[in-house]
């Protein structure tokens, strides 16, 4: 599959040609030359090629590679922004991150200003979508916010994702322009575990040793829990292992495990690592660097690895033999249209050779193992080597190479392993950073042209290494410019530069093409490469495909240096070469320019003492005069270094509001405004909380933070438990807090357990703080806040306890506590927890409780308000032991039949007791005669109406256990006394009879009528008797009532006798049988 590729092919035939020219010429091996000035390209015969190493297509190195895990919880700082084709690089000292949280669907980070944060939703497939509006703090900058804005503007639009091959994150979005639009993110930190460290210089940081040219020092970091693990890697010819241990910024090594080979080269540098590495103190990670620091050294890692192509390795070991100084041994990897293969040629030592290449990549090895093939036959120059050693070297130079397997880069240095041994390299090559590049050649790739004559085009660029990127600066021959860049190892992006506006220029007024094309060809490069001394920058593609050569110089010492930019101004400094100042000092620098510009002084502090000095010409500075204070030994020491670096100063540039002031050791980085550092007002302090994130600090809760003075630790309390971890306070008010311990006490209360989980999760969260007076509030990184003062609150008034329950009770009775009338003091009560005396708790406001074994028992209530305050009421209860007692039998006894008038009466005195005598008696006649509770064991009453009922008689003792019993009586009626009733009548009438005191009455269906009567008892149950006339009233019915009524009244008059049994009256008269029913009340039932 077809790749795009830079037409670099030229070089090393190019290199081979000029090395063969000089074999033949001179007797005695030359080095290679550093190209200065690329030359069209000759045409090459086709060299034979190895088979391909694999059968695969490899994929397109644009191709996304959608894997979601490796982009969420990651820090993701953002480089570049805008057309797809052509982005923007994020302007130097704007720093915007994201991180996408995989716990919540949450991204947050800085926007260049203020912390953001939003939700979003993401797919495997590379979608992505922000959701919800993006929310922020409302800090103003000035410098930021319109980058802020459009990034956000940009972030809400946001519809897509990918993780590119180089590791670098691109989101699509769209804010309405006619092309693709990006916003690319490079990973914002290497992690110390799992990354191979190379280590780069160590010793004295003022001026540290570079390892050894073709020897490696690594450092591979293995977790076993977040503070500690294990590390192993080389230390120059052995390999070592050995525990750490880290605690915050501080780390510290066990003893060490080794191999004991003795080392050709590098057996002194590898005794000073190891002896480094036992006295470790401190360690640092700033983007793809680290640094250890040691007693009196530092140890300086990186892990960027160089690419195997387009970079110049010169060899310095040779199957176990050091290449003498002098000799040029080099090789040279050009990819071709196709990934994994190319060309590769370079010196041998006498000869230079040229030949094909393969390579391809085993991921499924830790680390990868990377297959290299070298093609056969390898075409050679001839020429004879001046010496026998050096034939050899070569010899077996090139029999290593050509039977190589496996490479492997570690940094600047590159090791080829084969079956003829291994060829140890280090890469011949300029840095970027800090050099000089004047233009020597620019335009078609195939034939460069030299600038217009008259032009000084130069380039130097600058980058802090806390960055994600950095200032390009240089002249024309005509303006000065400067332009913001980022770049890796062999990428590289530039905004279009801003110039200034002279028109005097050496190629003419209006001839501004000259200039511009140079601009547009810095905006349009994507990629570099170093060749020794050489600066190469292509740009464009195809056919049309561009080149910018540059060649490194050293500033022109003659050349006057114009300081009339600094006259007046008052700069900060920030940095010492890649280290920032310390965070609790302040080191300035004024400038004053004497007349002509050429010439001024310089004064400040430098941290403890003020100094001046002069300024000479070409920025010539010293002898620097300062105060003879004392100062803390880290102060100082930096004040010296400072001191040290300003006298060695050789130039300056001034990009906004920066100042670079270049030195023999370094790059002296100022800014127009202090670096705010505030730490001496947060240390030492105990800030209590005032709230944390939308929650307000429980009244009473005494939450507080401590940063001891120290500069590490930090403690405190959540208002439940006490907490320790380490701290980091940095220029800028930057704050790092992490290793929170905590003890694991329960919360007393909903609330604190939610202030305390905030606190918890917050503050390890923290990347910024702000003091403001008794003020002081800590920013997060998805934009939440933490406010704290140093003003202790006033305490609130606890609650108090109240319980309302019983002080005596029986075994198994249930009882009820309530707790209810307690009393609330500031905070309301929020926990009522009760102890009942007999390791029973209870919680709630009101308990029901039983105690299943006789005793004396102390119930206890303790009350808890919001803020956890509590106060605690008791109370002792008696519970008795239980009687085993019986209740009395009642028993009742009575006439069964009575007859209506009948006086009747019922006893209960044969009732019988149990555990208790019996105290009362309480009767029910049946008819609602009642009588009782009283101590009367009779009870007499007189049924009115005939019928059956159930009299009943309930009999207690004096605890009130009781029993009931009941009969049946059955009341007959009387002949006086009883309303009777004629049966059989038309239907519709009623005929009535009555007797009373010898009188007799009644209704006859039409007319009531009246008469006197006598009666004798007889024996039996007939009885005589006699009726009188009878008189009626006189009104006049329906015939068949009247006539019923006469036949009625005609057969009383002539009654005889008559018998009453139960409810049945009959009478016996002449014309037959009268027979009459009593009107039968109903019984009451027993109660």
């Amino acid at each position: 599959m077809k790749v795009n590729q830079i037409k670099w092919k030229w070089l090393p035939i190019l290199l081979m040609l000029v090395i063969w020219l000089a074999a033949c010429s001179r007797e005695e091996p030359t080095t290679t030359p550093a190209p200065e000035e690329p030359t069209a390209e000759p045409e090459v015969q086709e060299e034979p090629t190895a088979a391909p190493a694999a059968e695969e297509e490899v994929p397109e190195i644009s191709q996304p590679i959608y894997r979601w895990g490796e982009v969420a919880d990651r820090l993701w700082v953002l480089v570049g922004y805008g057309d797809a084709l052509n982005l923007t690089v994020v302007e130097e000292g704007t720093v915007i991150t994201a991180v996408f949280s995989s716990v919540e669907p949450t991204v947050s980070g800085s926007g260049g200003c203020n912390n953001y944060f939003a939700g979003y939703e993401s797919t495997d497939d590379g979608g992505l979508t922000i959701t919800g509006p993006i929310g922020s703090t409302m800090m103003a900058c000035e410098d930021t916010m319109d980058a802020e804005t459009a990034y956000f503007a940009a972030l809400e639009t946001v519809g897509g994702w990918s993780l590119t091959e180089e590791g670098r994150l691109e989101l699509t979005y769209s804010t309405g322009q006619p092309f693709d639009e990006k916003l690319v993110y490079a990973p914002g930190e290497t992690p110390l575990v799992g990354t191979t460290w190379q280590l780069v210089s160590f010793g004295d940081p003022e001026d540290p040793q570079e390892v050894e040219a073709g020897t490696s020092i690594t450092a591979v970091f293995s977790p076993e829990t977040d503070t500690t693990g294990t590390v192993g890697g080389n230390a120059t010819c052995n390999g070592y292992s050995t525990s750490y241990t880290i605690d915050g910024d501080q780390i510290s090594f066990g003893p060490i495990a080794g191999t004991l080979m003795m080392c050709p080269v590098g057996a002194d540098q590898e005794t000073a690592y190891l002896a480094a590495l036992e006295s470790a103190q401190t360690f640092q990670i700033l983007g793809a660097n680290m640094q250890i620091t040691y007693d009196g050294g530092v140890l300086n890692y990186t892990s960027l690895n160089l690419p195997l192509e387009n970079v110049l390795w010169q060899a310095v070991m040779i199957v176990d033999q050091p290449v003498p100084e002098g000799v040029e041994i080099t090789v040279l990897f050009t990819p071709g249209e196709e990934a994994g293969q190319g060309a590769v040629g370079g010196n041998a030592g006498c000869n230079s050779y040229n030949t094909s290449y393969e390579t391809s990549s085993d991921l499924s090895t830790n680390p990868t193992t990377h297959f290299l093939t070298i093609g056969s036959p390898m075409a050679m120059t001839m020429a004879m080597c001046p010496e026998e050693e050096l034939a050899n070297l070569e010899m077996a130079y090139i029999a290593a190479l050509e039977t190589a397997e496996t490479y492997e880069i570690l940094g600047d240095q590159l090791v080829i392993r084969g079956q003829n041994g291994d060829i140890q390299y280090t890469a011949d090559r300029q840095p970027l950073l800090g050099t000089q590049w004047v233009l020597t050649s620019l335009g078609d790739i195939e034939e460069p042209q030299p600038p217009v004559e008259g032009s000084n085009f130069t380039a130097q660029f600058n980058r802090l290494p806390t960055l994600p990127s950095g200032t390009v600066t240089g002249e024309t021959g005509c303006n000065d410019y400067n332009a913001t860049f980022t770049a890796n190892l062999n990428e590289i992006k530039i905004n279009l530069p801003s110039k200034t506006l002279n028109e005097d220029c050496p190629w003419g007024t209006g001839n501004f093409e000259v200039e511009q094309q140079f601009f547009l060809a810095l905006n349009a490069a994507t990629e570099y490469r170093i060749l020794g001394n050489v600066l190469q920058i292509p740009y464009g593609e195809g056919e049309s495909q561009q080149v910018l050569n540059f060649v490194a110089t050293q500033p022109e010492g003659e050349m006057a240096i114009d300081l009339t930019p600094l006259d007046n101004t008052f700069w900060y400094l920030s940095a010492i070469g890649d280290n920032p100042v310390l965070p609790y000092t302040e080191v300035t620098a004024s400038f004053a320019v004497d007349e002509g510009g050429l010439t001024g002084a310089i004064s400040g502090s430098g941290g403890c003492n003020a100094y001046n000095a002069a300024i000479g010409e070409n920025f010539a500075v010293g002898p620097i005069a300062s105060t003879l204070r004392a100062c803390p030994e880290e102060v100082m020491e930096q004040e010296g270094g400072y001191f040290d670096w300003l006298s060695k100063a050789y130039d300056y540039d001034r990009a906004g509001d920066q100042l670079l002031i270049a030195t023999a050791n370094g790059v002296l980085t100022y800014n127009s405004t202090p670096v705010l550092d505030q730490s001496l007002e947060l240390q030492n302090k105990t800030w209590y909380l005032v709230s944390v994130g939308t929650l307000t600090a429980v009244p009473g809760s005494n939450a507080t933070t401590l940063f001891a003075s120290d500069g590490r630790t930090v403690s405190g309390n959540t208002g439940c438990n006490e907490i320790s971890g380490s701290y980091k306070a940095e220029p800028g008010n930057k704050l790092t807090i992490s290793g929170f311990t905590s003890t694991l006490a329960a919360c007393p209360s909903e609330d604190l357990t939610k202030q305390e989980e905030a606190l918890l999760i917050f503050l390890p969260s923290a990347v910024s703080y702000t003091v403001i007076g008794n003020q002081m509030q800590i920013q997060t990184v998805d934009g939440s806040v933490i406010n704290y003062t140093s003003i202790p609150p006033a305490q609130p008034t606890p609650p108090t306890a109240a319980i309302n329950g019983p002080d005596q009770a029986d075994t198994g009775q249930q009882l009820t506590f309530d707790g209810s009338g307690s009393t609330a003091g500031s905070n309301p009560i929020v926990r009522y927890d009760w102890d009942m005396g007999d390791g029973t708790t209870l919680s709630s406001a009101s308990v029901q409780y039983t105690y299943n074994a006789p005793g004396n028992y102390t119930v206890r209530l303790t009350v808890t308000d919001q803020a956890g305050q509590n106060n605690t009421a008791s109370q002792v209860i008696q519970v008795r032991p239980v009687v085993d007692v019986t209740p009395p039998t009642a028993a009742i006894e009575g006439l069964a039949t009575a007859s209506v008038g009948e006086q009747v009466i019922f006893s209960a005195a044969n009732s019988s007791q149990g555990t208790a005598a019996i105290a009362s008696y309480t009767w029910q006649s049946g008819d609602g005669n009642n009588a009782g509770p009283g101590p009367d064991s009779t009870f007499t009453t007189v049924y009115g109406q005939p019928g059956t009922y159930n009299p009943a008689v309930t009999v207690a003792d004096a605890s009130g256990l009781s029993d009931s019993a009941s009969m049946a009586i059955t009341v007959n009626a009387n002949l006086e006394g009883t309303d009777w009733i004629l049966g059989n009548t038309i239907p519709g009438t009623s005929i009535s009879l009555q007797f009373a005191n010898g009188n007799l009455s009644g209704f006859a269906g039409c007319n009531s009528y009246n008469a006197s009567y006598t009666t004798t008892l007889a024996e039996g149950p007939t009885n005589s008797i006699s009726v009188e006339p009878i008189s009626s009233s006189q009104a006049l019915c329906d015939e068949p009532i009247m006539n019923q009524e006469q036949g009625y009244l005609a057969s009383l008059a002539s009654a005889s006798s008559y018998t009453i049994s139960g409810t049945t009256l009959t009478l016996t008269t002449e014309s037959g049988p009268l027979t009459f029913s009593a009107a039968v009340a109903t019984p009451l039932p027993a109660q």
